[in-house]
């Protein structure tokens, strides 16, 4: 049987010591459990209401969506947005120098600001870019409410977990922009799963209510209700598959 030194016994554990541990919090912010990797997203319109929307429609096929590092940080959320970060792990922006992000106490994403129009060179920026958004935990450590804004456009979410699940049951977004407002009720059936217990495959009932702000005032305003149904498929790889 073969030995194993001192030494070598002492690198092994000093390794194991020294490396960088997995820490869940940005996982959870975004629904997710264990130390994932990586999220690849696709999506396909099953029924629409309305021939507009349908026409519209944009599906996501195989998306990078969601990207976390060995430590567990969030480098790119389902938003579009880079995250980087220095060696002392402090939110850096190579892309966009003005964007700032803070985390609570307990290390979980507080908020995310780009909306600062300081030395900006209008000539070449990019008005997508333009946004922010915050959270609010519940006692699970799961989010409770969002609130996101850009140009000209806001929206709140308030979210609603079945049992101590981590994604959602069912998402409510109110908001709008320029005198146009929305109510979306986003109700999630989730029907796989991987090892993980993350879902893999759900199906997405979207109800959207819109109206104009109406000119006359007292005057009630016209609703116009679209329902969307929606299958979501999504493969996750985990820091841990390697090992």
């Amino acid at each position: 049987m073969r030995k194993i030194s001192i030494l070598a016994l002492s690198a092994a554990l000093l390794f194991a010591a020294c490396a960088p541990k997995y820490n869940p919090n940005d996982a959870r912010t975004f629904g997710l459990a264990g130390d994932v990797k990586e999220v690849h997203f696709s999506e396909e319109m099953l029924e629409s209401s309305s021939e507009e929307v349908a026409a519209h429609f944009w599906a996501d096929k195989d998306k990078l969506e969601m990207t976390f590092d060995e430590k567990g940080r969030i480098t790119l959320d389902a938003y579009g947005t880079v995250y980087k970060y220095d060696e002392a792990g402090v939110f850096v922006s190579d892309d966009v120098p003005e964007a700032v992000m803070s985390r609570d106490t307990r290390g979980r994403i507080e908020a995310y600001d780009h909306t600062s129009l300081d030395d900006v060179d209008f000539t070449h920026y990019d008005i997508s870019k333009f946004y922010k958004y915050s959270y609010t935990y519940d006692a699970k450590g799961r989010p409770a409410t969002a609130e996101r804004g850009g140009w000209e456009w806001g929206e709140n979410c308030t979210y609603s977990y079945d049992g101590a699940k981590v994604y959602p049951a069912t998402v409510v977004k109110e908001g709008g922009s320029e005198g146009w407002n929305e109510k979306t009720t986003l109700t999630y059936d989730y029907t796989a799963f991987d090892a993980r217990g993350n879902w893999t495959e759900r199906f997405l009932t979207r109800v959207t209510e819109g109206w104009e702000e109406p000119w006359e005032e007292g005057a009630e305003p016209q609703v116009d209700t679209t329902v969307v149904k929606i299958r979501e498929v999504r493969t996750i790889s985990y820091w841990s598959d390697a090992e």
